[in-house]
């Protein structure tokens, strides 16, 4: 899984809030009730969208910032120091600002900054599990880890080379000295 689609979903579970929120839906359940971890996980899919989507923004980073951080101290053994503090800042990242107003600048350059880090620190597998609150059922964790020193390899090549590409300049922009 390329780790450009596992942030792509992450910034998508961080912006369905805020989008719900503008359209009047968050916060709509009649009690005010607070929908705990536990409670919520057992969902199917489906209900859990609903859910998500009734809750207010407050219970709706508790709930992320809960997967994570269990998903984090389930697997922590297998994981690095510098993995273990990218996924500390991600379980930091989810708060109610996340979910209660559209993204501002300042919650732009902090997503840009969590990114940068995430790329070729962490596994996108690791991501996904770790945040994908949503989805229907858990895959079990491998017994040993799965971003790899040639996973890290790719990521690394895949980063210059996208970086070089940028630069090149275009074949009908150059002129003939």
């Amino acid at each position: 899984m390329r780790l450009d689609v596992v942030v792509a979903a992450f910034i998508v579970l961080a912006a369905t809030g805020s989008a719900a929120n503008a359209g009047g839906q968050v916060g709509a359940s009649g009690s005010g009730a607070v929908t705990a971890y536990d409670d919520f996980i057992k969902l199917s899919a489906d209900q859990r969208r609903h859910r998500f989507d009734a809750i207010s923004p407050e219970n709706k980073a508790m709930i992320v910032r809960t997967h994570a951080d269990r998903w984090l101290q389930g697997n922590r053994g297998r994981l690095s120091d510098s993995e273990t503090a990218v996924f500390e800042e991600i379980i930091a990242f989810f708060t109610p600002d996340l979910y209660r107003t559209p993204p501002d600048a300042a919650s732009q350059s902090r997503q840009e900054s969590l990114q940068a880090k995430m790329r070729c620190r962490v596994s996108p597998e690791d991501v996904h599990e770790a945040t994908s609150v949503l989805r229907e059922t858990k895959t079990p964790m491998p017994p040993r880890p799965t971003w790899t020193y040639l996973n890290k390899g790719a990521c690394w090549i895949n980063w210059v080379l996208e970086g070089v590409v940028d630069n090149i300049p275009d074949a009908t922009s150059c002129t003939a000295a």
